[in-house]
């Protein structure tokens, strides 16, 4: 028993110096730690691209000048002229009327814009008020415009005339024609004239 209890006091007593060696012949000196990483170089995005341009389109064109011509309003010849019967080319019943004609019944006509009217079968004797004739048609009519005057006449693409109002003295019409570059259109009270002429 006493013999452990020195062993003891022994163990107890060199303990310490063993702890020491131990510490300084262990394993050589730790090492520094090492240096942290720099921290990662943070990259910027590029700069957006600059807006893409705006187009502007092209203004628009001017505006088309407008023309008036043969759609514009149509025009109105002199209001005076004349109606008489005549005779159709088969030698029928015809009527006549000259629109624009400032001279009496049977003078010569003047240089200036007048109408000729000449429409078949018909006669005043029994024509009425809302009888009516056009180009083409059945009964028919054709118009020969003279701008100037006789000696320039044409003849005009479409017309029609319709009878108003009629009595023993005096016819009045509408009418309405068009020529290649022209429109004219009206209401006109024409004397009658006396005709004489026997057709056939």
């Amino acid at each position: 028993m006493a013999f452990i209890t020195k062993y003891t006091a022994l163990f107890i007593l060199a303990l310490p110096f063993a702890l020491v060696a131990c510490d300084d012949g262990g394993g050589g000196e730790g090492g520094t730690a090492g240096n942290a990483g720099s921290a990662g170089s943070t990259s910027t995005g590029g700069s957006g691209g600059s807006a893409g341009g705006t187009t502007t389109g092209g203004s628009g064109g001017s505006a088309g000048s407008t023309t008036t011509g043969t759609g514009g309003a149509p025009m109105s010849l002199v209001d005076s002229g004349f109606i008489e019967n005549a005779c159709a080319p088969n030698d029928g019943p015809a009527i006549e009327a000259q629109i624009g004609v400032t001279t009496a019944c049977g003078a010569a006509l003047a240089a200036e814009p007048i109408a000729r009217f000449y429409f078949y079968p018909g006669d005043l004797a029994s024509a009425k008020a809302g009888d009516k004739w056009v180009s083409g048609g059945n009964p028919d009519l054709s118009v020969t415009f003279m701008p100037t005057g006789p000696m320039g006449a044409m003849d005009a693409a479409t017309g029609e005339i319709e009878f108003v109002t009629i009595d023993a003295m005096s016819v009045t019409v509408k009418y309405a024609f068009q020529t290649a570059t022209e429109s004219y259109a009206g209401t006109v009270t024409l004397d009658i004239c006396e005709k004489t002429d026997i057709c056939g």
